[in-house]
């Protein structure tokens, strides 16, 4: 297969694109969880309270997937 044939009518830059797209989400969504854990943890020097508080608004959320 020739290299030629690997670029008709711009497939293969949609898809490379396309792959960089959903990289560049899922780094994203991963970005999202870790501070978001990061911030939970951080309510340790809150105090108590605020860590129950984190822990309820946990428990009572639904679970989303």
């Amino acid at each position: 297969m020739a290299t030629t044939d690997l670029v008709r009518d711009g497939r293969a830059v949609r898809s490379t694109i396309a792959l960089k797209m959903l990289m560049a989400v899922s780094g994203l969504l991963f970005i999202a969880f870790v501070l978001g854990h990061m911030v939970g943890n951080l309510l340790l020097y809150q105090g108590p309270e605020a860590l129950n508080a984190y822990g309820e608004l946990l428990q009572s959320k639904p679970a989303a997937l």
